[in-house]
């Protein structure tokens, strides 16, 4: 979010994210952490969820993309 802000954007610019997680248990969690994110921005951006993501660091249980246009 940071990265937007710092371009002069809001949550409203952004238009899609992408999570990585690593275990099905931590879905759950993920999705409700975007909805509470995205509440004030119905109906929020284009999101897809890939499960079974294996990272460099074995302590990391999530990554997010996020694209966002700031015009």
């Amino acid at each position: 979010m940071e990265a937007v802000e710092a371009l002069g954007g809001t949550k409203r610019d952004i238009a899609r994210v992408r999570m990585f997680v690593a275990l099905q248990e931590d879905t759950d969690g993920v999705s409700k952490a975007l909805k509470e994110f995205c509440a004030t921005v119905p109906p929020g951006p284009a999101a897809t969820m890939i499960i079974g993501a294996i990272f460099v660091d074995e302590k990391m249980k999530v990554e997010i993309e996020a694209d966002a246009v700031v015009m």
